[in-house]
C-alpha cells in the first residue's frame, strides 16, 4: 500500500468491537446476497443513468464493493467515467480497476480519465489501466505524459501501467529514465523495475 492513497469510507467499527457496520442501502442489499447475481448488476448498472446523482453514487459504490463481479457492468461504468460527480467517476474507474482484464472496452475512456481534474479519478485510472495489462497499449502516450502528473500516486501508476503493457510501451523509456530521478522513492523503486524489463 502506499502511502497516502485514496482511502474507502463504506464501513466503520462501533464502540462494542462488533464487525463493521456498512454503509448505504444499496451496498447492504448487495452483500447480503451471494454474489449479487446478474439481475442485481444489472439493476446496479441501470441506476448508474439515474439523473439523480445520489443514486449514481450509491450504486457506483455498490459495484465497487462487487469487484470483479460486476464485470457485467463495465459498459455502464465506461459511460460512468464521464459522470459530472467526481465522486462517481473515481467509483466507476476503481471498480474497473478490479474488474481488470475484462475492463478492456474501457481503455479509452480511461485514458481520457489521466487528464482528470480529480487526482483520485486519475489515480484510478492510472491503476486500471495497469490492470488491464497489455490491452492498454492505446493508453502508452497519456500515461507517459502522467508520469509528470502533480500527484505521486498518479506518477506510481502511470510508470506501473506502461510496466505492465510491455515491449508496445517502448516509446515511453526516455521518460522512465527520467523517472528514476523523482523526488518520491516509490515512483523511482518502480522506474527502476520497469527499466529492466525494457532494458535487462
Amino acid at each position: 500500500m502506499i502511502d497516502g492513497l485514496p482511502q474507502d469510507h463504506t464501513a466503520r467499527s462501533t464502540s462494542t468491537g462488533r464487525a463493521p457496520l456498512i454503509v448505504g442501502l444499496a451496498y447492504a442489499v448487495c452483500v447480503s446476497t451471494i454474489g449479487c447475481g446478474e439481475t442485481r448488476v444489472d439493476e446496479l448498472a441501470g441506476e448508474l443513468e439515474s439523473v439523480n446523482a445520489n443514486t449514481r453514487y450509491q450504486a457506483a459504490r455498490s459495484l465497487d464493493a462487487l469487484g470483479d463481479e460486476a464485470v457485467e457492468a463495465v459498459g455502464a461504468l465506461t459511460r460512468a467515467l464521464d459522470d459530472e460527480s467526481p465522486k462517481v467517476r473515481y467509483r466507476a474507474a476503481k471498480t474497473l480497476a478490479k474488474i481488470g482484464l475484462q475492463a478492456a472496452p474501457a481503455v479509452n475512456a480511461l485514458t481520457a480519465r489521466l487528464q482528470d481534474d480529480d487526482a483520485n479519478v486519475r489515480y484510478y485510472a492510472a491503476k486500471a489501466l495497469k490492470e488491464i495489462g497489455p490491452q492498454s497499449a492505446p493508453a502508452v502516450e497519456a500515461l507517459t505524459a502522467a508520469i509528470k502528473d502533480e500527484d505521486p500516486k498518479v506518477r506510481y501508476y502511470a510508470v506501473r501501467a506502461i510496466r505492465s503493457i510491455g515491449a508496445e510501451a517502448e516509446s515511453a523509456i526516455p521518460a522512465l529514465r527520467k523517472a528514476i530521478k523523482d523526488k518520491d522513492e516509490k515512483v523511482r523503486r518502480a522506474a527502476i523495475k520497469a527499466l529492466k524489463d525494457f532494458e535487462p
